[in-house]
């Protein structure tokens, strides 16, 4: 069995532009794991206040950070002068093979399993 955790988007929720002149500063912001004040109140106009206890997780990809809520889970990414936010979840992707040595397993079949908020969803893919 293979196990591999992702985080998949779910909604998008709103774009937020990047000022010419706050652009740079926001960006630093949240490379040193900082919510800027602006797209905190993007969050609040868009009816998602996010609470004292928010943090920036970093991601191995430049320019597209998460924020972690509580059980909320939010992807942010640099998008030409703008920054897009979404609305995500955490999956877990396990693949069931047939046993045989690494090199020459057969998928038999993959199970994702959704998490939002306490809720996880089962979702069986069989392969053909």
């Amino acid at each position: 069995m293979d196990v591999v955790n992702k985080t998949h988007m779910i909604a998008h929720l709103f774009d937020m532009a990047l000022e010419e002149e706050t652009a740079e500063e926001t960006i630093k912001q949240l490379n040193g794991s900082k919510i800027p004040d602006g797209l905190k109140e993007m969050f609040k106009s868009n009816n998602s206040l996010l609470s004292a206890k928010a943090v920036v997780a970093q991601t191995s990809v430049e320019d597209y950070w998460y924020i972690i809520d509580g059980i909320e889970r939010y992807a942010v990414w640099k998008q030409e002068d703008q920054l897009s936010v979404w609305s995500c979840c955490k999956a877990t992707e396990m693949t069931f093979t047939d046993g045989n040595v690494r090199s020459h397993k057969i998928p038999i079949m993959k199970l994702y399993y959704i998490q939002k908020g306490p809720v996880i969803y089962k979702f069986p893919y069989l392969f053909s």
